[in-house]
């Protein structure tokens, strides 16, 4: 007497989505049985559907640029999604739906982690995630609607990228990276994407001024030079550019040169340029106690020199000369002028 035993449909197709798993892993395995590190394991992993992220954020709000030692809080969003559609093993939703999310995801419980993180850090910038690892539900493609790209359903959340341009930070565009990874999950892919966001710090015109002397010794009809140095800690390539305003005409005050362009630091080397200040003493100096006082102002311009470029100052030295060499108040000057 021969006996049959009748198979049904739903349970082929269970153990036809069991062998689809476990064949390909298992096969792999007897490969390479010595190779078991976590990029192997993803690589033998069967992964016939994909995991999309997109990230968006708003760039005019990175069009000015960023203030020294201020935050700006930079809104993105995210959008994600799976082409795993909702139809697969749909028998299994009712009374196996742990079974099927086993089969499908990998858990009987999924949820998947969007993990964000920021490449090419600057190291002149303090750049953060307000919450870099963000729990989601795991989109399907519902095929009761036209299926599009994106699918209707997506899952949408927004984070928070914090920027604050340090003291150091150069004046000039600057790109980093804002990566978004979510790892494989059962039959899904791993998903990696990258997305570029461009920024620039504000101008910062910090320069120091340096005089090789504040108070020098003259005598009648005698010329007196100054040397002043000018040294560029801004941010960026600026134009030094000096006053002679409200100086007496008989002292026939000059500088040289009329302007200087020097050049932003590199690797943290300073660049610096001289001035030469020179007056000449009237015939009536010296004949008794006499000084003669002399200001002069300093402006910082940023290159490039256009309508946009900012400007700061004026920056204020006092020098001085007088007849006998005796040191007045306002001895040797250093300053950093910011």
């Amino acid at each position: 007497m021969r006996g049959y035993i009748q198979i049904g449909r739903k349970t082929i197709l269970v153990f036809f989505f069991i062998l689809l798993i476990l064949l390909p892993s298992s096969m792999q395995s007897l490969a390479d049985p010595l190779e078991d590190s976590e990029d192997k394991k993803s690589e033998r992993k069967f992964h016939p559907f994909h995991q999309y992220i997109e990230i968006q954020y708003d760039p005019s709000i990175l069009n000015q640029t960023l203030d020294i030692h201020k935050s700006i809080n930079l809104p993105i969003k995210i959008t994600y999604w799976t082409d795993m559609r909702d139809n697969l093993l749909w028998f299994m939703k009712t009374f196996g739906w742990m079974i099927r999310n086993k089969l499908l995801f990998g858990k009987g419980f999924p949820q998947q982690y969007i993990n964000l993180s920021i490449t090419d850090k600057p190291d002149w910038a303090d750049v953060g995630i307000l919450q870099p690892s963000i729990p989601a539900d795991i989109p399907t493609v519902d095929t009761s609607k036209k299926i599009t790209f994106p699918p209707s359903g997506v899952f949408s959340l927004i984070s928070s990228i914090i920027i604050s341009p340090l003291e150091e930070a150069p004046s000039k565009p600057y790109s980093i990276g804002v990566r978004v990874r979510c790892q494989d999950m059962g039959l899904l892919g791993e998903a990696v994407f990258e997305k570029k966001i461009t920024f620039r710090p504000r101008f910062l015109p910090k320069i120091q001024i340096k005089p090789d002397e504040t108070v020098k010794m003259v005598l009648p009809h005698e010329a007196v030079n100054f040397k002043i140095t000018v040294t560029n800690y801004a941010n960026k390539k600026i134009r030094i550019q000096p006053e002679l305003k409200n100086l007496p005409d008989r002292w026939k005050p000059t500088i040289n040169p009329s302007f200087m362009d020097i050049n932003a630091s590199i690797n943290g080397s300073f660049y610096s340029g001289s001035f030469y200040f020179s007056v000449f003493a009237p015939y009536d100096f010296g004949w008794h106690d006499a000084t003669q006082t002399f200001k002069i102002n300093f402006t910082a311009t940023s290159f490039p020199i256009d309508n946009n470029s900012i400007t700061g100052g004026p920056y204020q030295i006092t020098l001085t000369v007088n007849n006998y060499g005796f040191a007045l108040p306002g001895f040797e000057y250093l300053g950093v002028i910011a």
